[in-house]
């Protein structure tokens, strides 16, 4: 199957009456947000400020699977952690002020240099953190986990 020359999306946000709302998202499930407390908010549903880091993971995560795919990586584990600050600067009110991401890919030690190389072209392609790095620091690092023997079945 060719990948599509583009891709468009559609969601709707609702108002839960409260201090949140849900995202009706195409063929998939609701999702369910809110404000943190600080904000007025209950905290009983992610924030859009997390639901924003785990995009940029999910991104990430999907990239590289797509990446190892056509590598044809063998994977044992796949792991992708995302953090960041939102500080308030001044009258401009808050602002994203860093991204920091970290894969770990566990693999064959056979397969070190190709996990590396999977690493890279996700750093290269993943068009989220490439959006947000002209306005953001990104800092994506990676670590490679590689065990002797054979995949597990």
């Amino acid at each position: 199957m060719e990948n599509p020359r583009s891709l468009t999306f559609s969601v709707e946000v609702l108002w839960d009456g409260r201090s949140g709302g849900q995202v009706n998202l195409v063929g998939h499930e609701p999702l369910k947000i809110d404000a943190r407390p600080e904000f007025g908010g209950g905290g009983k549903d992610p924030c859009s400020d997390e639901i924003f880091f785990a995009s940029i993971g999910g991104c990430l995560l999907t990239t590289f699977l797509y990446v190892r795919r056509k590598l044809k990586l063998p994977l044992i584990d796949l792991k992708v952690s995302v953090g960041g600050e939102v500080r308030l600067q001044g009258s401009e009110g808050y602002r994203v002020t860093s991204v920091e991401a970290m894969i770990r890919i566990k693999t064959l030690k056979e397969h070190e240099a190709r996990a590396k190389e999977c690493f890279e072209l996700t750093r290269d392609f993943c068009h989220l953190t490439r959006l947000i790095e002209r306005t953001v620091p990104v800092k994506l690092s990676a670590e490679v986990d590689c065990v002797s023997g054979t995949l597990p079945s």
